[in-house]
């Protein structure tokens, strides 16, 4: 019984095409009703199901045919072939029939059938089914993600437009470790690029609304979307963004480098960084940048000399000219990564020669009025490096 009906067929309000009753001599006095539905698909398979229930009010219900099991034994050629309607009602009360058993491993075809479902749909139907329950359908799909290995990646690209078609706020509801396991089918730039406008952005701010998630990204995802940013120009994107969206996605990504510091830094393709990072590294975006978030760059330049030698010099003249001018940014860093910036500039001469000493000079006197604990443990010679003449 589901919801009042014992037919699966009926809750629907599919109806049958062929419709008898059926009465043996075993039970005269308790006739049958029974359903059958045929699905005939052209240049395909003619797809038959059955399933019967007994019409007596008191008695126990026969097991009928569930949601689920419609799902398991349909190919995906007829599931194209389901209307947006009828396809939320089976995911509906597929899940609905679930609801005790989310995190049980489901048949392979099953599971197979469910993404490709919502793959062959347009976006609309995800917007057509409750965020509960699509948030259930993310939670089934990430658990039983090893049936999902052989899906095509055309098959992966509609699914993520789908999913990311829908907006933010709800995005942001759906339980992280699940999220981020759906997140990880998109393991190629190839994937990332044939995103919808819509779905990057969505993409970008959801990554924005919680920084944690682009720390657990999957390595093969992270490097693939931040290749697609590249793709994209970040610098053009930053004028689509909200500010706030660009800052929170940069600080997750910023966390993330600093906490895998330097191995995930050296192991991102330089350029890729490079573009990312190097467009708000401007008096404009710096001068209202958070302190945390500024603090978390110092860091992450301080971590590799790839990085630095990367970065045009006129990143370096933006962020020593706030240093300079902003006592209140300076004193709020953490002296450790100040100091580890500085030692870093110190054993890179490629790097000091693109550095005026006039803005080096300036820099150190700040640091020594504003944060002097951070050149306690520089050495004379790393500190004569700094100051130096140059060639």
């Amino acid at each position: 019984m589901q919801n009042g009906y014992a037919c699966f067929l009926c809750k629907f309000g599919l109806k049958p095409l062929n419709t008898s009753v059926i009465v043996t001599k075993s039970n005269i006095d308790r006739p049958k009703t029974l359903h059958e539905i045929t699905v005939e698909i052209e240049n395909s398979i003619s797809i038959k199901t059955s399933s019967e229930h007994h019409t007596t009010k008191h008695d126990t219900l026969t097991p009928i045919k569930c949601a689920e099991d419609f799902i398991k034994c349909s190919s995906q050629n007829s599931l194209v072939n389901l209307s947006l309607d009828e396809k939320k009602k089976i995911i509906v009360a597929t899940i609905t029939s679930l609801h005790d058993h989310m995190v049980v491993p489901l048949p392979p075809e099953m599971v197979i059938n469910l993404f490709n479902m919502l793959a062959c749909s347009p976006p609309e139907l995800f917007s057509m089914i409750p965020p509960q329950c699509m948030n259930s359908v993310v939670l089934i799909l990430s658990i039983n993600q090893c049936a999902l290995g052989e899906i095509p990646p055309k098959n992966i690209v509609s699914f993520s437009n789908g999913l990311l078609s829908l907006s933010p706020g709800v995005l942001n509801n759906i339980p992280k470790a699940s999220f981020i396991s759906i997140l990880g089918m998109a393991s190629s730039t190839e994937i990332f690029n044939n995103l919808t406008h819509l779905s990057a952005m969505n993409l970008i701010t959801v990554l924005s609304m919680s920084k944690s998630t682009v720390s657990y990204l999957p390595l093969p995802t992270l490097i693939s979307l931040l290749n697609f940013i590249e793709c994209k120009s970040f610098k053009e994107l930053l004028n689509k963004l909200p500010p706030s969206t660009t800052y929170g996605f940069l600080e997750g990504l910023l966390v993330t480098l600093d906490g895998s510091s330097p191995f995930l830094i050296n192991t991102i393709p330089t350029s890729v960084l490079v573009s990312i990072i190097s467009p708000i590294m401007n008096a404009r975006w710096l001068g209202v940048m958070s302190i945390n978030n500024f603090d978390l760059l110092i860091s992450v330049m301080g971590s590799s000399h790839k990085l630095l030698k990367a970065l045009p010099p006129t990143n370096f003249d933006s962020i020593f000219s706030i240093l300079i001018s902003s006592p209140k940014i300076l004193s709020s860093l953490k002296p450790n990564n100040v100091h580890k910036l500085l030692i870093t500039l110190a054993t890179c001469p490629s790097i000091l020669h693109n550095i005026p000493l006039n803005s080096m000079h300036q820099l150190l006197n700040a640091i020594n009025d504003y944060l002097p604990s951070s050149l306690v443990c520089i050495s004379e010679s790393e500190f004569s490096l700094l100051v130096k003449e140059r060639n």
